[in-house]
Formats: structure tokens, sequence, C-alpha cells
């Protein structure tokens, strides 16, 4: 389909009733009012409040292999057969047992899925999956409930009120958020608004098969739609697992939500809240340009091959969760939703450098030529909740120029003002702003504002099948988990791993888990202290790791760690795992778990991505040690075996570097709510976590800091001494957890300050923090409140 074309087609499916071709006019009393800004009254069918047939719709079957047009009649499945969700029941962990639904579900409780509607823009070229089925043995049969056709015109998306709707591969994705025709770009978000979630695959605009990075042609972060990783059809059983949660809605939230256009934003919101990590809801782990559909593939209850899900391959461990916790957090927090999410929605009032790509409610995109520094001025007075509850407004930096700043305007405090310096530092990439609404129950769907770090041309605009070709010369580069490796552990007893990540360009690297893992992450380490009646066994871990600079070429990888000494495990020792090249290293097996003097070693030295040769082909080295030169620079696994078996083999990842000087300055980096603190006197923020905001007398809060070392070289100081709280009400701020003594050139460190007001009002008090060759001094602050009465 032509670019042209589908912009034709598209613009027509989102014309109110009175323009569109086949909707009717509204007859009888207008419908009332509601809140959204695109729409005065709601111009589509909401089944719930009308709930007779549509006849004569246009649609498509497949007669003998060929799609023929037909006319269907659509209505909700009959009432004696509609199905709804059982009562959620936990076990004594916790845990919810089988999802259910049937007949004799809690139709009072749950809304169930009977007025949901689903179309396709691509034929039967893909479809909304069947069935949601989890490892546990559930089984929803959704397509059998729900109302579904194929506008293939894209002309009955009012009339039929359709709430989801997949296109497959060209033209979607990039072409769509990177504005390459405005009216496009606009009719996409004026759809969400009008209760219709469109999902695509991302394709060929987002992949991760390079071992360098991701290839990612998005300019823009965009927050309304939903994009796969995957080719066509891989986006469709996402819809099948968002109808099967949008059933869990108690039904007076679910009418509400779909009388004013919100019901995607609302599963968009549980979908990014639900993914099942250890990071608040404004992380940049939960807020993507693409999603799997599927938490891990071997969870599919199809066939999934075909979907060409290989394409996150190259870091499966950031792109793949527990599919089964993903659901079960989302059916939670769908049944427990009797207030409706608020809608973060933002303006943009004025612009100094940078140019503006384009701006609507959810989503701007401003372009950053090189050496610009982006000031611009945003209104936030657009934000609006459904029950009309006070809102709480936060921005915040999901990845990008950590120098970003956002200040509130003293006289109008709807308004902030943002500056994005240039950082010659940061590859070509996004810098994404995340509006947060809060109405005191719920976050809801953010408006993301895009800062486009620019170096090179745009990328093509995907609207043909050969309209994906864009160099990489800039792009973000991967970081890499090097020396990672299985480990063990006796029960009572704890366990540290040193997490190192080194970004080729320099930055930061921050790592994090899953949930639902054991242990925890502190700075650069990995801390599980293993109780003493824990079982044996192996307990599976999954790291990832982010250089936080585009929101793309994420590392990642899972190892065991096995509770109780096992009897034999491979174990791989170098001085380094990581150096220039050409780089000679020894490597020894010597320290392996149960090795015997006629124990055979054998080694193999890949480069990531590259597949190993086989039978004769393959040449393995020999011996407890193997030292080898590393002529090129890359990314290279060390893999060893015992006795050639592969249960007691061991895999690292080593870094070889071209000789580089990196482009940070070389100082301390004290970072507070994801953005880099600045030395220079300012007043406390939000944004950079510094303002503690409210506590209640007799409570505290606890801020996480990070340190990052940008220098090459080892930095050390006494953490005692080198953080140091002043002031007038320096007693209501105490350090409670300390940094190591020692960051390694690009280690990260961690410490964390708890506020603790004893009066009502503002504290506030004076950090200095690092060495005196490095020291950073800044401002904190905190508001100590009466309790409320009751």
């Amino acid at each position: 389909m032509i670019f042209s074309h589908f912009l034709t087609l598209l613009f027509a499916a989102t014309l109110s009733p009175q323009q569109g071709e086949a909707a009717k006019p509204l007859e009888g009393p207008l419908p009332p009012a509601i809140q959204n800004p695109y729409f005065e009254v709601g111009e589509w069918r909401v089944w719930r409040d009308d709930a007779s047939p549509i006849l004569d719709l246009a649609s498509v079957e497949k007669v003998e292999k060929e799609e023929q047009a037909i006319s269907i009649t659509l209505q909700p499945i009959a009432l004696k057969d509609r199905v709804f969700p059982n009562a959620l029941k936990l076990n004594q962990k916790g845990v919810i047992g089988e999802i259910l639904y049937s007949k004799d579900g809690d139709s009072k409780a749950f809304a169930g899925m009977w007025d949901d509607v689903y179309s396709s823009w691509s034929g039967l070229h893909g479809y909304v999956r069947p069935n949601w089925r989890g490892v546990d043995g559930s089984l929803v049969k959704v397509k059998e409930q729900i109302m579904h056709f194929v506008d293939r015109g894209h002309k009955s998306m009012m009339l039929a009120g359709v709430n989801f709707v997949h296109q497959s591969t060209t033209g979607m994705a990039h072409t769509i958020t990177n504005g390459y025709s405005l009216e496009m770009t606009t009719s996409y978000e004026r759809l969400y608004f009008a209760d219709c979630l469109v999902t695509s695959p991302a394709h060929s605009s987002f992949t991760d098969l390079l071992p360098e990075s991701s290839s990612d042609l998005y300019i823009a972060h965009v927050p309304t739609l939903f994009n796969s990783v995957g080719s066509s059809n891989s986006e469709t059983m996402a819809i099948t697992k968002m109808m099967m949660v949008g059933g869990f809605l108690p039904p007076g939230t679910k009418l509400l939500l779909k009388r004013n256009g919100l019901y995607p934003s609302a599963l968009l919101y549980i979908w990014k809240a639900s993914l099942p990590y250890e990071v608040p809801y404004d992380h940049e782990l939960r807020h993507r340009v693409a999603y799997k559909a599927v938490g891990n593939r071997n969870t599919y209850p199809e066939k999934y091959s075909a979907a060409g899900i290989e394409k996150g391959d190259l870091s499966l461990a950031f792109h793949q969760y527990d599919d089964l916790q993903h659901v079960h957090n989302m059916v939670q927090m769908a049944s427990s939703m009797h207030t409706a999410p608020p809608e973060a929605i933002f303006q943009v009032e004025s612009l100094g450098d940078g140019t503006l790509h384009y701006a609507l409610k959810k989503s701007a995109v401003i372009l950053q030529e090189e050496g610009e520094d982006v000031e611009l001025l945003v209104s936030v007075a657009a934000s609006y909740d459904l029950q009309n509850l006070p809102l709480q407004m936060r921005w915040k930096l999901l990845y990008g120029q950590k120098e970003t700043t956002i200040e509130q305007d003293p006289e109008n405090p709807l308004q902030y003002r943002i500056k994005v310096p240039w950082s010659d530092a940061l590859p070509e990439g996004r810098t994404a702003l995340a509006l947060f609404a809060n109405n005191g129950i719920f976050d809801g769907n953010p408006a993301i504002l895009t800062v486009y770090r620019k170096k090179s041309d745009l990328p093509p605009n995907g609207g043909g099948y050969a309209d994906y070709k864009f160099p990489l010369t800039f792009s973000n580069q991967r970081p890499a988990l090097i020396g990672l490796m299985d480990q063990w552990v006796k029960p009572g007893k704890e366990i540290r791993i040193p997490l190192r990540g080194i970004d080729p360009e320099g930055s930061m690297v921050k790592f994090y888990k899953r949930a639902g893992e054991v242990g925890e992450i502190i700075g650069d380490e990995f801390v599980w202290q293993c109780p003493k009646k824990e079982k044996k066994g192996v307990r599976t871990v999954t790291f990832v790791a982010s250089d936080g600079t585009s929101g793309n070429s994420y590392a990642g990888k899972q190892i065991q760690i096995h509770v109780g000494k096992p009897d034999r495990m491979a174990v791989i020792s170098a001085k380094a795992f990581v150096g220039v090249a050409p780089w000679k290293v020894k490597f020894s097996a010597k320290e392996s778990v149960g090795r015997k003097s006629k124990t055979k070693f054998t080694w193999e030295i890949l480069k990531v991505g590259e597949k190993p040769a086989k039978g004769k082909e393959a040449k393995r080295a020999k011996g407890r040690e193997y030292s080898y030169t590393f002529k090129d620079a890359g990314r290279y696994s060390v893999q060893v075996w015992m006795d050639g078996n592969a249960e007691e083999s061991q895999v690292v990842e080593v870094l070889v570097l071209e000789k580089k000087k990196s482009k940070h300055s070389g100082d301390l980096w004290v970072i507070g709510n994801g953005v880099r603190i600045s030395a220079k006197p300012h007043a406390p923020q939000r944004f950079e976590g510094t303002d503690f905001s409210n506590v209640q007398l007799g409570q505290s809060k606890v801020m996480e800091f990070s340190l990052w070392n940008s220098a090459s070289s080892v930095l050390r100081f006494d953490p005692k001494k080198s953080i140091q709280i002043n002031g007038e009400h320096a007693d209501d701020f105490q350090m409670v957890v300390s940094p190591k003594s020692a960051l390694e050139g690009g280690g990260l460190g961690a410490f964390s300050i708890r506020f603790t007001p004893s009066y009502e009002g503002q504290s506030t008090a004076i950090l200095v923090v690092g060495p005196p060759s490095k020291r950073v001094e800044f401002s904190v602050c905190g508001t100590g409140r009466k309790p409320s009465a009751k």
C-alpha cells in the first residue's frame, strides 16, 4: 500500500459521523457533552448505551484462499452466551490462581468483553488471536465474545465503535510517529481520543538484530499507539490480552471510559504499569517505542514464529518478560479501577532554538541541530480527570540528555520552562520527557515531548517496502554487560556480584532486574542475602543494562545462581573483561567447581551474534588456561566446557574497544530522579529529586541518588567524610545508605537521604558530595505537614 493512498483512507476513518461516508447523521437528542480535547460529544458507537445491530456493514471473508467482500450484521453476542470473569482468588503467597471467565462470572463486579469491537485494516493478513492461554493452564476465549470485522476501506470506525484495530507493517510504525504527514499523525491521535487503539508491528522501524546497536527509525516517542517488536501479526496478541484484561474493569468505569473516548488510554496505562520490573511507573523500561506483545514466546498458545518475533533476539533479556505475571498484574489493576485514570495533555506555548516538527495534545517533536540548546515553554493546563479530581502534574526524563532542566513558572504553576542542552557526547537519538497527571489514585497514560538530536538526515518515511534503509553511523551503541556469569551461594550467606557495564560512547550505564527474582541492585552491585532455609536449586536472575541516552540499544543477560555448592560448575576468570584492540588476555578455568586433574576444558571465542562452526570446521582450544589476542574491536563471547558437557559450560561477554577519548568531562556526576543535579546554585526541584515535597509529621521519605564517575580512572573517597549535610535544618536530613569508597572509571554508586520533618513548614539543607577535587554542592528541601483530620 503506497503512502499517499494510505493517508487518504486513514483520514476518512477519523471524520465525524456527519462527514464520514459510511456514518449516519445523529438522530434524536444530542449525546451529552464529554471531556475530550478533540470532540465535544461522543461521535462513536458505545455499545453499552446502544446495543442495536448495525446492518449491511462491509467486511471480508476468505473463500478458497481468496478474500471476498461481504456484508454482515454487527451486534453483541447474545446475553445468554456472555461470559464474565470469576472473582480473583489469591493463594497464601498472594499470587493469583487460574484466570477464568464463565457464564456464572460476576457481571456486577466485572464488565466483560461483549461490548468490545475489533477491526482489521489488513484484510485477513493477520487477525485478533482467538484465545489467551497462560502457562498455569488458564484459558480465556476472547474472539468468540467480541464483535469483529474487516474494515478494508477504513470507513466504519465511528459507526461501529471500533476499540482496537491493527494494520500490518508498511506505512505504519515510524511512518506515523515521525510526522512525515501532519494530517496522518494528527488523525491517529484523534482516533486514540475516539476510543480506538491503533496497533501495528514495528517491523523494520525497530529491530534488535545487530550486536552493536538497535536499528531505530523513530524520531518521536508517541504514547498513544501500540507497536510490537516483530513483523505482521506480532501485535495481535496484545489486542487479545488487552480485551481480556478490559473485561475485568468495573462496568461503570468501562462505560465512563468508552463514553469519553479514553478506553485505549486506560488499557495502555494498565499495560505499561503492569510490566513486571522493579522500577516505578515513570521509568524508561515501562515506556518504549515498541513492546513484545507476548512476554515469552514459549507461552504463546499458537504459532508465533511467523510473526517475525526474532527481530528482538539480540536483546531478549530486555524485550522479554514474565507474560503470566504481566497478565496477573493487569487483571488486578483493572479490577481495582473504580476511578478512571486522568489524562495528561500539554501545549507548546513558545520555542527558542530548535525546530518544531509537530505538536499535538499527547506528543510533540522538536528537531535539535548540532550546537542548539532547545528552550521552550509548555502549558499543562488542558490535562483533565473524568471525575474532576484535582491533579498533581510531574515531568520525568525517560531517557536522553541528563542535563535537561525543567522549572515551574513561579507566576503560572501550570507552565514549565524546559531546557535541553546540546551534547557532543550523546549519540543521535531521542530525549523523551514524559508528563504525568496523577488524580490521587492513578497516574494515567503520559504525554511525551521528544527532542531529537539530529546528526544526519532524518530516517526515510517507511511508506513503501524499500523505505527502511538508514545508515547507523551515528546511532546509539549498545552497552556491554561484561564478565557476568553463573554463581553459587550457601544458604544463609550473602552473595555480592559486581555489575560491570561499559558503554562504548562513555555514557553512564545503569542496571535493572525483573520483578519476582531474588536479590536487589544497589548501584553497580547485585546483592542477595540467601535465607538459611532456602531450598537447594537454581534461581534465575535477569539483568538489563541501559545507557539511558536514546531509549534503544539495551543489553541484558540471564544468570543462574545455584543455592548450595554444585557438584560441577565451570568458572572463567581473567584480569579484565574489557580492553583496547589489539588486546592479549589470558582466560583461566582453574577456579571451576568440582574440577579434577583429568577434567578437560575446551574453549571457543566468537563475536556476539556469530554462529559457531560445526563438525570439522569447529576448532576449539584446549586447556585450563587459554591466551587469546583480540585484533579487532567488538563484542565477543568466551565459552568454556568441562569435558565437553553443555550443561557444565560457562559463557561471559568481553568488550574490545577502539582507542578513543571519552567526550564526557571526567567530573563526578550526582544523579537525582534520572537527571544530573547541577552544581550551580539553584532552588531544589522535584524534577531532579532534590525536593522531597510534602511529608506528614512523624513520618519519613527516602530519596535515592546515584554517583557516576565519568572519568576513566578510579575515584576514591571516604563516604562518611565526602557526603556532608549542612544548613539550618540539617538534622531533618540523614544519609541512610552510603556509597562505596571507590568508583571505577565509568562506575556507578548510590546513596540515600531520608527526610524526617521536625516541624510544620519547609526544611532546607545543603548536601556536599564527593572528594575535594570533584566536589558537588546542591540544596535539598522538604515540607512537614500536620496529619489531616479524620
